[in-house]
């Protein structure tokens, strides 16, 4: 539907239904007649203001307008006898629309193809569910290898405002894009300096023609902000019951759950556990369940995988929204602000991250290196708590607190700099083989720069894949050592 085109006279003709607001709260309007009006139908006030019907009550009729306006009381309403749909086209891509479906940023084209989507109801069903199969590669080593994504999988970002979760999201896109996935960046309510910060860094990261983002500012009503998210996954399952796997990055729910439970406390809802109304659970887990790995009519495999942020304050994540979306998705990464503070990034907190998904798409391999890293760092904290003390300390515990700076750096992310997963597996080997020495922590540095030149090359990519597909961690040590006087050669290390 083209909203821009409405015409309250027409819409009168077409319904000959009318009637009238007998109060504003906004965006909050309530409206007296309309017999036949059903609930999420669209109205139209005779000034031109569109709205959707948000409550329905034995009394009155609920609406919450798009619009910032503020129609009068006694302003004559009439139906649209339709729901919300939007009419999704190539000019999505590369650039920035509003959940109507208005263009807001990026090139203006004449679409070719249209399809008209309700952004509420989704046409997968359960019977098309198919399970998690393939590793997403987000380019950061430590969510590929110790807390992996699966296509089709839904990961929560969650943490403290500021530490760091939206240059990851960015990241992820940028990646998934190269790997040919399609990608949907939902921005909720947020600054407009922030849309366009986004829209510029997709750019930057060559993932724009790849991209689509749908955006509110903090200014839209927020009947607006609310349909924000909806309108990102009927674009993304468009594009997914096309064949095509897609990454939905929703920035952010929290805000969502509050323009939600504003909405409600204005039209009347009971207020429960926060003031949040007692449907906030469904209605996002409404919204990302439509996420998943999907059996398309062709009879091939999609999927839609979903990046939900979610902010926390202090670390908090006992309040009510957080525990809802840790609850409904199959994973979620832990930011952990004091990580921030320390220089670390991203300031991902093993021991408080988990993926229920991503695991079963890793190869063997990077299976044992997941358990293996995890074990490790365990013991790790465990001995730099003890190491606070000043106690005498024995060699063994001197090595393993050198091995888990030396980690901890291997797995520090450069922003905008993806790495190779194939080449860190490798240097993950030369950690854990002993070949970095502690008079020289850089030399790992310099042979993850001499490995990168050396995969730009037919030869070398074929030397460095031949390593990092060994199907264990005591093999892959084995290969190394077979081959040790060229990997020493290569990083530019000594025996």
């Amino acid at each position: 539907m083209n909203y821009e085109e409405i015409s309250f006279e027409n819409a009168l003709q077409t319904s000959g239904e009318i009637g009238s607001i007998i109060e504003a709260k906004y965006p909050i309007i309530a409206v007296d007649g309309l017999p036949n009006i059903r609930q999420h139908e669209l109205v139209v006030c005779e000034t031109g203001d569109i709205g959707e019907v948000f409550e329905l009550n034995k009394t009155k009729i609920h609406v919450a307008l798009f619009s910032n306006e503020h129609p009068q009381i006694g302003t004559r309403v009439t139906r649209l006898n339709t729901q919300l749909t939007i009419l999704i086209h190539e000019g999505y891509f590369n650039s920035v629309y509003d959940p109507l479906g208005r263009i807001m940023l990026g090139k203006k084209i004449k679409p070719t193809t249209i399809v008209e989507r309700n952004i509420f109801q989704s046409e997968n069903s359960l019977k098309n569910f198919r399970s998690i199969k393939q590793q997403c590669i987000t380019g950061v080593n430590i969510v590929d290898m110790v807390v992996p994504l699966g296509k089709g999988q839904r990961q929560l970002l969650i943490g403290d405002r500021k530490t760091g979760k939206r240059p990851l999201a960015l990241q992820i896109a940028s990646s998934a894009a190269a790997q040919g996935m399609y990608i949907i960046y939902a921005l909720i309510g947020q600054k407009a300096n922030d849309i366009h910060n986004v829209y510029t860094e997709l750019q930057k990261m060559n993932a724009g023609q790849n991209a689509s983002i749908i955006a509110s500012t903090a200014a839209d009503s927020p009947m607006m902000i609310y349909l924000t998210p909806y309108t990102a996954m009927a674009v993304a399952e468009s594009l997914q019951q096309r064949g095509h796997d897609v990454l939905v990055i929703f920035d952010d729910l929290s805000t969502h759950g509050q323009v939600y439970r504003e909405l409600s406390l204005l039209s009347g809802r009971f207020p429960g556990r926060e003031s949040y109304p007692g449907d906030i659970f469904y209605i996002h887990a409404n919204l990302l369940e439509r996420a998943g790995n999907f059996l398309t009519k062709e009879g091939k495999e999609a999927s839609i995988t979903a990046l939900p942020i979610i902010h926390t304050s202090e670390g908090e994540i006992a309040s009510y929204i957080t525990t809802n979306s840790i609850g409904m998705t199959d994973g979620h990464l832990y930011f952990d602000k004091e990580l921030y503070l320390q220089g670390i990034r991203p300031p991902v907190h093993m021991g408080l991250s988990v993926t229920r998904a991503g695991k079963q798409t890793q190869s063997q391999l990077l299976r044992e290196i997941n358990t293996t890293v995890i074990s490790f760092y365990g013991q790790y904290n465990r001995l730099q708590n003890y190491s606070r003390f000043g106690g005498e300390m024995s060699q063994q515990v001197k090595d393993t607190l050198f091995e888990g700076e030396l980690m901890t750096k291997f797995f520090t992310w450069h922003s905008n700099s993806p790495v190779n997963l194939h080449i860190e597996t490798i240097i993950f080997g030369l950690i854990w083989g002993g070949y970095f020495k502690k008079e020289n922590i850089n030399a790992m540095y310099t042979a993850r720069k001499n490995l990168t030149y050396m995969y730009s090359e037919s030869k070398g990519k074929a030397f460095i894949d031949t390593l990092s597909q060994a199907t264990s961690l005591t093999m892959l040590l084995e290969e190394i050592k077979r081959v040790e006087d060229i990997v020493v050669k290569i990083c530019g290390l000594k025996k």
